[in-house]
């Protein structure tokens, strides 16, 4: 039993229970008939089975908190509610809270339906060998805004909202180099911005 035990749980047969079953069979066998070599047998499956046990849980707790921590969004792309995410994670028609506010990597995304003051119209990457990256961006996030709303990008500093962009700098996740906001300074609003 102790060897079958051993050789499951080294297997990982069904995530180390078997070998974890079997393994502690063979204690159990090996002290009614003093066998020594099968109890050190039976101690090495129960322990290799538990190590096994110890990382499928801790994998599971993983995924587990990977999916409560990451953005949860409904069919359609949008967010179930208020979130901290990444900012390489932010697509088109997320809303942010205060987008002054915001600094560093996670950034406070809400649905558009609450209040927000900014709204995410364009992801995208720079072609390679870009040289005039500022005007490339201004021209992408025109264009962007323009396939988002339906109308032109507002050019006037005066105006209520305004065409934002952040460049996304390197980092170790793979993410667009540029994100496009339509950004309201002085206000908060409620809905979306993007043509129905």
């Amino acid at each position: 039993m102790s060897i079958a035990g051993l050789i499951t749980a080294v297997l990982g047969c069904l995530f180390g229970v078997v070998g974890l079953v079997l393994g502690i069979a063979g204690l159990v066998q090996s002290r009614r008939n003093g066998d020594r070599l099968g109890r050190n047998l039976g101690i090495a499956a129960v322990a290799v089975a538990g190590m096994y046990l110890v990382f499928i849980v801790g994998l599971l707790g993983s995924v587990m908190y990977q999916k409560a921590t990451n953005p949860e969004r409904d069919d359609t792309g949008a967010l179930n509610g208020p979130r901290s995410i990444s900012v390489t994670d932010l697509r088109p028609g997320d809303c942010i809270e205060d987008l002054n506010s915001q600094s560093g990597s996670k950034i406070d995304a809400v649905p558009c339906s609450l209040m927000h003051s900014s709204e995410v119209v364009g992801v995208f990457q720079l072609p390679s060998g870009t040289t005039d990256r500022d005007a490339a961006i201004d021209a992408g996030c025109s264009d962007h805004y323009w396939m988002y709303t339906g109308s032109p990008a507002p050019e006037d500093p005066a105006a209520a909202a305004q065409l934002y962009w952040v460049e996304v700098e390197d980092g170790p996740l793979a993410g667009p180099d540029v994100i496009c906001f339509a950004h309201e300074e002085a206000n908060v609003t409620m809905g979306s911005v993007r043509r129905r």
